[in-house]
C-alpha cells in the first residue's frame, strides 16, 4: 500500500487564494498516481498564526467537501478526514471543542510556533541573538511535550520542524542539532510510544533542500528502538503538484529501518498494515 496522510487543499489558511486543490482533484490525482489512500489534514492552528489569511477555516465546509469526495471515490482510494491541529493547548477549550464537533479520522498533532511568537517560518533568524533562538527551540519541544499530554493525537507532525528554518538560515549549529537531537527528541519519542501515538515521517524536507526527511533517519530508528511501531508517512504537500511526493522511496526507507507496517486509521483508531 502507499499512503499520504499530510494534505493541504485550497481551504488551508497558507496556501493563497486560487491555487489550492479541491478534495475531488486530490481524489483524483492520488488514483493516477497508484496512492491507496490519503488523509487530507487542513491547518488549524490554535492561534491563527498564518502567513495569508488571519482567520482559521470552516471546518464545516471542509468536512462536507471532504466527505463528499469520500463517497464520490469510494473503492478508488480511501480519502480520510483529517486536521493538521497545531498550537492546540494555546486555545485548549476551542480545540476541544472541534475535535468533539466533527468526524475525524485522523488528527496530525503539530506545533509551528510557541506562544506569543510567530511561525517558525517567519522568525528573524539573522537578527536574534543566539539565546533567543535557543529559547525559541526549547519552547518548542516543551509546547510539543503539553500537546501530545493534552489530547488525543492520532500522529505526530514533522517534530523537527524548526530544524528546518534553522539550518535554511545557517543557524543549526546554535542549538548543536547534530549533535543535541537525540537528547532533544528521545523524551518526546518515548512519550508517544507509551501514549499510542504514532510518528509522522515527513517527506517535505526532500523536495525543499534540507535533504532528509522531518525527522531524519537517525531519530526513526531511535524511535524504533524505544518501541516504536506506529507510523504515518506524509508529503505535506500544499499544492497538487506535490501530492505523494517522496512517499514511495520513504516506505522503501522504512522498510530498510526494520519497519514492518504502515499505520492506517479509520474514525481515529489505528490499524497495522504491511508495508
Amino acid at each position: 500500500m502507499l499512503l499520504d496522510y499530510h494534505l493541504h487543499t485550497h481551504f488551508s489558511a497558507d496556501v493563497p487564494d486560487d491555487t489550492g486543490a479541491t478534495a475531488s482533484q486530490i481524489c483524483e490525482r492520488a488514483i493516477e498516481l497508484g496512492l491507496d489512500a490519503v488523509a487530507i489534514t487542513d491547518h488549524y492552528d490554535a492561534d491563527n498564526v498564518y502567513i495569508y489569511k488571519t482567520d482559521n477555516i470552516n471546518f464545516e465546509e471542509v468536512a462536507k467537501e471532504v466527505l463528499a469526495a469520500k463517497e464520490k471515490y469510494a473503492g478508488k482510494v480511501n480519502l480520510l478526514l483529517g486536521i493538521e491541529f497545531a498550537q492546540a493547548a494555546h486555545a485548549e477549550e476551542q480545540s476541544r471543542a472541534l475535535l468533539d464537533r466533527l468526524p475525524f479520522d485522523f488528527v496530525l498533532g503539530s506545533v509551528h510556533a510557541v506562544r506569543n511568537s510567530c511561525d517558525f517560518y517567519s522568525v528573524d533568524y539573522e537578527n536574534a541573538s543566539d539565546d533567543k533562538l535557543i529559547r525559541l527551540f526549547e519552547t518548542y519541544l516543551s509546547e510539543m511535550n503539553e500537546m501530545i499530554d493534552l489530547f488525543p493525537l492520532s500522529s505526530l507532525a514533522h517534530i523537527s520542524y524548526p530544524y528546518r528554518y534553522y539550518k535554511g538560515h545557517g543557524k543549526d549549529g546554535v542549538i548543536k542539532f547534530n549533535e543535541k537531537k537525540g537528547e532533544y527528541f528521545e523524551p518526546i519519542l518515548k512519550k508517544i510510544v507509551e501514549k499510542g501515538i504514532a510518528l509522522e515521517v515527513n517527506t517535505s524536507g526532500l523536495r525543499q533542500g534540507l535533504g532528509t526527511t522531518l525527522p531524519d533517519s537517525e531519530l526513526i530508528k531511535r524511535y524504533k528502538e524505544l518501541g516504536g511501531e506506529l507510523i504515518t508517512v506524509g508529503s505535506d504537500a500544499h499544492y497538487l503538484k506535490d501530492l505523494g511526493s517522496n512517499v514511495a522511496e520513504t516506505f522503501e526507507r522504512l522498510r530498510s529501518l526494520g519497519f514492518k507496517y504502515i499505520t492506517t486509521f479509520k474514525e481515529r483508531k489505528p490499524f497495522p498494515v504491511l508495508l
